[in-house]
């Protein structure tokens, strides 16, 4: 049996595969912050669901055409998960594969914290920035 943290990082997974973000937004507490790596536009700190869900909302729309997230393994524990994903789209005909990790901290069963990092953010930061002009 999974972990009840991450039955809950897999079940917002799979709603995001079927287009449902809603389940992805409920995990995180009223207070929660993330932390985007990287020297891009949507690079930084967002503190709150709604800066959380514009964040988001930033992110899909830098991915361009046809953006898809795939969850490759999730481990958890009572306080800490690890989500190993990669999120792929093309624009203008190009492709792109952008490998990368998220870090979640949890307190009374919601997420706290979290912080998001690609493989190779040299490759990712112009790919978000183009996607934000």
């Amino acid at each position: 049996m999974a972990h009840p943290n991450e039955q809950m990082l897999r079940s917002a997974s799979e709603a995001m595969d079927k287009g449902n973000p809603q389940p992805m937004f409920d995990m995180f507490a009223d207070d929660a912050v993330i932390h985007v790596g990287g020297r891009n536009k949507i690079a930084g700190d967002y503190k709150g669901k709604d800066e959380i869900q514009k964040s988001f909302g930033m992110f899909m729309q830098s991915l361009g055409e046809n953006p898809k997230m795939e969850t490759h393994a999730i481990l958890a524990d009572d306080e800490h998960a690890v989500v190993l994903q990669k999120a792929s789209a093309s624009r203008g005909g190009k492709n792109i594969e952008i490998p990368g990790v998220g870090i979640f901290h949890f307190a009374n069963g919601k997420v706290s914290e979290a912080w998001f990092h690609d493989m190779d953010p040299y490759s990712a930061d112009p790919w978000y920035d183009e996607g934000l002009r």
